[in-house]
């Protein structure tokens, strides 16, 4: 009940709610100034702050904590997305302080994510038909193959329903889209894409240590650090590799 005879005196009251505003977007400006934080920037919010603690601990914890929502209000819608991808207190200070980098890095991994996922439905499209065509053909052999076991059809008959039947299985076996494929999560592809990542090659590590590496690596190769493009893609295809085999 105090807490809502406190909202109602607060919107009933003009001047402390003017002045609660001004808290909020004073907080919000100087939030602002840490999005990209730098030894001025630094410098500016700390000669602020010295003037602003005194007033708040008068003021107590309600006006401070106006302040501190402004403040924080840059901040907070991004603090999620960060969390998910970070690995570390370190990640979460580069997701802050390098604020584009980090968004061109998850907008590169957001992209590659979607090629990936097309690719996946448009294999088992493939998948999805060669199966049907596959019934087709072994439903018209086997109609074939009993017509022909009915003394219906010559020898010539059913030669060719042999050979039918045999090129149906041929065509099973050496159609690239329905023949097995080779395992993908063969050792020397796993030592290189580990090697991309700064890892040992050969040694047993789980999905988290490998994204911990990757986030090194991909922060270290960003052109904005001084890497290269090729090697960012690089080391992309390699995590998203390894995470894709992880269980093979």
């Amino acid at each position: 009940m105090e807490g809502i005879s406190f909202a109602l005196t607060v919107l009933f009251n003009p001047p402390l709610l003017a002045l609660l505003l001004i808290l909020y977007f004073l907080g919000k400006l100087l939030g602002m100034l840490t999005v990209r934080m730098n030894i001025w920037k630094f410098l500016l919010f700390v000669y602020f702050g010295i003037f602003l603690i005194e007033p708040f601990r008068k003021g107590g914890w309600f006006l401070g904590g106006v302040f501190l929502l402004g403040f924080f209000s840059n901040h907070i819608a991004r603090l999620p997305g960060i969390i998910r991808w970070a690995e570390g207190l370190g990640d979460i200070y580069f997701a802050y302080k390098y604020r584009q980098t980090y968004d061109d890095i998850r907008a590169k991994e957001r992209s590659a994510d979607e090629r990936m996922r097309e690719e996946q439905e448009k294999a088992a499209r493939q998948n999805t038909g060669n199966s049907r065509t596959q019934d087709r053909w072994k439903e018209d052999a086997k109609q074939r193959r009993s017509q022909a076991s009915g003394g219906a059809k010559t020898t010539q008959d059913r030669q060719q329903s042999e050979q039918s039947y045999g090129s149906e299985n041929n065509h099973t076996r050496f159609n690239p889209h329905t023949a097995e494929r080779p395992r993908q999560g063969s050792s020397t592809q796993r030592d290189q894409h580990l090697q991309t990542l700064g890892l040992e090659p050969g040694r047993p590590y789980s999905l988290r240590e490998m994204k911990r590496a990757y986030n090194h690596r991909i922060i270290e190769t960003h052109p904005d650090q001084g890497g290269s493009g090729q090697d960012l893609q690089r080391i992309m295809s390699a995590w998203k590799w390894l995470q894709k085999n992880a269980a093979a």
